[in-house]
């Protein structure tokens, strides 16, 4: 997957929203059900260009990258400035049995999956770091595949690099030119994508 070009001009404050899906559902009593639609939120990211330098080929990167991935079609990978790392994150214990498990991320006391690794990411077991292939294996979507079953209370954590894939929220992209050769562009929208678990 192709990873969203980082561009001087980008604008430094980036707006995160969670998105979640509920369905409500009113008796004639008034009495609210409320059913949860997703297991995990769906992430808004908007950004914006307060310039781009037509001389440094960044409108034509910008506008080739959105191409490339026929608006809201494709999806790509995001690399968060702020939240993109884990230090000594667990994201499973062992019991015996069960040899795969998903790579997780905190925010705050919630956690939330990782659907993609950036770069090699140590895997530990008892804070022990383990061989790549000899003693695991990580998938496309963040899962992690022992050789073995970590043993009862085997405590599993990881620390590294990761991304969000994600998809263009819109399918058209706006340019403005604000002097001969320096454009802009307005919000750039994407919207995470979920994987089964």
């Amino acid at each position: 997957m192709n990873i969203f070009p980082i561009l001087p001009g980008m604008d430094i404050a980036i707006h995160r929203q969670p998105e979640w899906q509920t369905s409500i559902k009113e008796a004639w009593s008034g009495v609210e059900t409320t059913i949860a639609q997703r297991a995990w939120p769906r992430w808004r990211f908007s950004l914006q260009f307060e310039i781009l330098r037509a001389s440094d080929g960044e409108v034509a990167t910008l506008a080739a990258f959105f191409n490339s991935q026929r608006g809201s079609f494709g999806t790509f990978l995001f690399q968060d400035p702020e939240y993109n790392s884990v230090s000594n994150q667990q994201f499973g214990m062992g019991d015996g049995s069960a040899t795969l498990f998903q790579l997780n991320r905190p925010i705050n006391t919630w956690l939330e999956p990782v659907w993609a690794i950036a770069g090699s990411p140590v895997i530990m077991k008892d804070g022990v770091a383990l061989t790549k292939q000899a003693d695991y294996v990580i998938g496309t979507t963040g899962q992690v595949q022992f050789t073995s079953a970590p043993e009862a209370g085997a405590a599993l954590s990881w620390t590294g690099n990761y991304l969000i894939p994600v998809r263009f929220a819109d399918d058209k992209l706006d340019f403005e030119q604000i002097f001969s050769g320096l454009w802009k562009s307005g919000k750039v929208e994407f919207i995470s994508k979920v994987y089964p678990t």
